[in-house]
């Protein structure tokens, strides 16, 4: 059972991020092929001013805004999908829920914790969305000029960004995940990485470039990778073929490099934000699941919970070395390692 702490918005704070050279030591296809044990774990001391404890659930005044931080690798965050309607923020125009985005989130969450025996950070808007929408610039957001909207925006980005300098902190690099939900007629998952339709269309020739790999949210991670751009994108080891070895239907992945004339977001602000592209070791992705797979049924969403924990996990392994992988002992206490079961 969490514990609920209460956190005004002087009660933030902001951590300086602490730059890693250990990761580019971590090159998938280095020479000696050997890895720095230290490495696979996130070890490495917590900022100095830290004040979170782990698995705690933190909210900002009103409780519009939680944060839970974890002690993995991995922050994802559910911007949309809030069920709170307080009058002090009128409704406004235009903004759909997103519906099934914060369930699924949660549900990763636990799944990633039944895989790993930690969980990861995860950040909740619990405005609706037509009171919030936090996956914009403060200024572009429709509720801009209204004290309680704003207080809330800023909690929300404050919280990932301590999240993120956790992860900067103890584990030297990581990934950012910003969960949503499309009801596009592809019935597809849209994996945004801030790069365009018309860039994931050329040829993998054309796409190898360090002006795409600058572009994007995974800047960091394609900077200090063996791999090319195009097989961390939509390669058999992205994410989208480790979900579509899942039996999951995604783009881009190796079956759909690109959308073609399909429906697809590429990534809103804050994986532009909190990824790579301006600097840092967290790279970012936007995960646009399909109401198909997380608004069919408490069945279907868990069977896609699952499948989306096991492939950022593998995601998270085979592309930064991390050593995720636990057994849980046979009285459910201790944690060895070992195999996913």
């Amino acid at each position: 059972m969490f514990s609920s702490f209460i956190l005004g918005l002087t009660g933030l704070f902001y951590v300086v991020w602490i730059a890693s050279s250990s990761f580019a030591e971590q090159r998938i296809g280095s020479e000696n092929g050997r890895r720095n044990l230290q490495s696979e774990r996130c070890i490495g001391p917590a900022p100095a001013d830290w004040k979170y404890e782990a698995n705690e659930s933190y909210f900002g005044e009103k409780n519009y805004i939680e944060y839970i931080p974890g002690q993995l690798p991995i922050i994802i965050s559910a911007p949309h999908g809030g069920t709170l309607a307080p009058d002090e923020i009128p409704p406004q125009e235009g903004a759909l829920r997103d519906g099934g985005s914060q369930d699924n989130a949660r549900q990763v969450v636990e799944e990633l914790f039944r895989l790993t025996g930690e969980r990861p950070h995860l950040i909740v808007n619990h405005l609706t969305r037509n009171r919030l929408n936090a996956n914009r610039t403060k200024t572009n957001e429709l509720s801009y000029g209204n004290p309680a909207a704003d207080r809330a925006w800023d909690e929300y980005h404050a919280f990932i960004e301590d999240a993120k300098a956790w992860v900067t902190s103890s584990c030297g690099r990581g990934h950012y995940f910003d969960f949503h939900t499309n009801g596009h007629a592809d019935k597809w998952v849209e994996l945004g990485i801030a790069l365009d339709r018309s860039d994931l269309q050329l040829a993998d020739d054309a796409f190898n470039t360090k002006a795409l790999v600058s572009k994007s949210t995974l800047r960091h991670l394609a900077q200090n990778s063996a791999l090319s751009l195009a097989e961390i994108v939509r390669g058999p080891r992205s994410l989208g073929g480790l979900l579509a070895a899942e039996g999951i239907k995604v783009v881009p992945s190796p079956a759909f490099p690109d959308p073609g004339k399909g429906g697809y977001f590429n990534g809103g602000y804050n994986v532009r934000r909190h990824g790579s592209t301006l600097g840092g070791v967290i790279d970012g992705t936007q995960i646009e699941s399909h109401g198909v797979y997380i608004n069919n049924g408490a069945e279907a969403r868990r069977d896609y919970s699952i499948k989306l924990a096991r492939s950022i996990k593998h995601f998270l392994e085979i592309h930064y070395g991390f050593r995720l992988t636990v057994e849980r002992s046979g009285k459910g206490e201790g944690m060895i390692e070992g195999q996913d079961q």
